[in-house]
């Protein structure tokens, strides 16, 4: 009777403090393992290029369903030529009304050229609904606003990296993510003062381009793929060399 009573508590001290159970991150990897739990998917996505001067942009249209590990990210790109400030970005809001999360402070060049990164974690389930940003002031040149609905994200402290920069007079500008695991899903936006075709195929991720909004005040693109790696850069070159320029990239965990 004793030694069934020892092996009981001994079987259990061996799986609890298994390798792999000791080994494991907290965000669900295990270091030589299968990798992430999770593979992140485009849901939805939507893009609303605002022409006219307003003090809101709104990506209509957007769906959430019933996946799981949802996260709604948006790209906002403008020409801050009155230096305007983003007072907010909300999901559905004449509905559910949630408001989004900025990363870090975004990146702006000067009062020609910005870009900013918000995500929502989880967003409440609702069809055909809109992303709305709201700024501060009117912008004379425009806005650009690009959104993604992902699945299979990390629900805390889903971004694993993020970085970006400005430049003057130049015809390329890079944002470097450092720390990130295969399969982490990167978006990347950027904004240029004048008339510019962007080409992200300078990148070390497998780009795709997701908008491209080109007038005669800015030209706004955003790009994203998945890291094969613990590194990558989003490059965004163009012909010509331009006055101003910003890029913002950001790389999200999988669930």
């Amino acid at each position: 009777m004793i030694k069934k009573l020892l092996i009981i508590p001994l079987l259990f001290f061996m799986y609890a403090f298994s390798p792999a159970q000791l080994m494991m991150h907290n965000d669900g990897e295990v270091p030589g393992g299968g990798g992430p739990a999770a593979t992140i998917e485009i849901e939805d996505s939507g893009y609303s290029d605002e022409n006219t001067t307003d003090t809101t942009n709104e990506v209509s249209g957007i769906t959430v369903g019933a996946t799981s590990n949802n996260l709604l990210v948006a790209v906002v790109m403008w020409d801050n030529d009155n230096e305007e400030s983003i007072t907010s970005v909300v999901w559905d809001a004449a509905g559910n009304n949630e408001s989004f999360t900025e990363i870090a402070t975004g990146y702006e060049n000067n009062d020609d050229a910005a870009v900013h990164m918000f995500y929502l974690i989880n967003p409440t389930a609702a069809a055909d609904k809109i992303v709305t940003t709201t700024w501060d002031g009117d912008l004379p040149f425009g806005s650009s606003v690009m959104v993604f609905l992902l699945s299979g994200v990390a629900q805390a402290d889903p971004v694993r990296d993020y970085d970006g920069g400005n430049a003057t007079l130049a015809d390329t500008l890079t944002a470097s993510l450092t720390g990130l695991n295969s399969g982490d899903f990167i978006v990347a936006g950027s904004a240029i003062e004048g008339n510019k075709t962007a080409d992200w195929t300078g990148s070390s991720f497998s780009t795709t381009e997701s908008s491209e909004e080109n007038d005669a005040y800015g030209s706004y693109s955003t790009a994203y793929g998945l890291s094969t790696g613990s590194t990558a850069s989003a490059v965004v070159l163009w012909s010509g060399a331009v006055n101003h320029i910003a890029i913002m990239a950001a790389g999200f965990k999988p669930s």
